[in-house]
């Protein structure tokens, strides 16, 4: 059967020798663990007969549908002649649609047998529903994460230059000290600058520090517990927030320095 669902994808059988048996896993959850406890090369008793493994790689092929996150979390694979003699516990039924077949026929004839229990023992999945599940809940938890980031991240700058604004304003008085003391107008750009490169590069820090340290876990329990690759578009999230955060950064600069620039002139 294992050999037959590999042909129906084009892919070459395994073999199997005699007293041996192999495991297959493509859920990443628990696939470290598989291939660590199948490099043991351990025996294993199936019905009374003893196997040993019968290479020292976890094999990763799907050779059923599931729902995203519970895949394959690992099965032994025996000779047929053992596994006539195990109890059976579930049919699954593996094929290709002939050329230009509709689906939607597959689905009206499906629907009936299911029910509307959610214990049904009856279950279908297409490569197009996997997929239409798989990009669904992705596109949930991306739109979601990206909205709260960046509006957090909106309010807080927003919350940054209103400060920095605000103090320009007040130490209006100190630069045109300073002016008087006989500092050049470009001592007084470096001043500002500084001053808001702190304000703004602090919390900055701060962040990148926590993005190393958590950011990898984060993206190794979403791929672990939905089987879903995000480190792409957590990088391609991370370049939007920089973008979002220098431009207030730039734009509180110009503005306190045009701030301090105006009312001295004016003294």
């Amino acid at each position: 059967d294992y050999n037959a669902a590999l042909g129906l994808q084009g892919k070459a059988p395994v073999s199997l020798p005699e007293g041996t048996y192999l495991l297959n896993s493509n859920y990443r959850g628990t696939d470290k663990n598989i291939q660590k406890k199948y490099e043991q090369q351990e025996s294993i008793i199936v019905k009374g007969n003893v196997l040993k493994p019968a290479n020292t790689e976890v094999l990763h092929n799907t050779y059923y549908l599931s729902i995203v996150g519970a895949n394959d979390q690992g099965t032994i694979i025996v000779s047929d002649a053992i596994a006539n003699e195990l109890e059976l516990s579930a049919m699954i039924l593996v094929g290709n649609y002939v050329e230009q077949y509709d689906e939607t026929q597959l689905i009206e004839k499906m629907i009936p047998l299911i029910g509307e229990t959610v214990e049904s023992p009856i279950t279908y999945y297409t490569k197009t529903l996997v997929h239409g599940m798989y990009y669904g809940t992705f596109s949930v938890l991306a739109f979601i994460c990206c909205y709260i980031g960046v509006i957090l991240l909106i309010i807080c700058v927003a919350v940054l230059s209103l400060q920095q604004l605000t103090e320009a304003n007040d130490n209006v008085r100190r630069y045109q000290m300073l002016q008087k003391l006989g500092v050049e107008e470009k001592g007084q750009r470096m001043a500002i600058l500084k001053q808001i490169s702190v304000y703004f590069g602090v919390p900055l820090i701060i962040s990148v520090l926590y993005a190393i340290v958590a950011l990898p876990k984060v993206v190794e329990k979403i791929r672990d517990s939905l089987g879903m690759e995000v480190g792409l578009q957590v990088i391609a999230v991370m370049v939007i927030l920089f973008v979002i955060y220098g431009s207030y950064f730039v734009f509180t600069y110009i503005s306190c320095r045009s701030i301090v620039a105006e009312k001295t002139r004016e003294e």
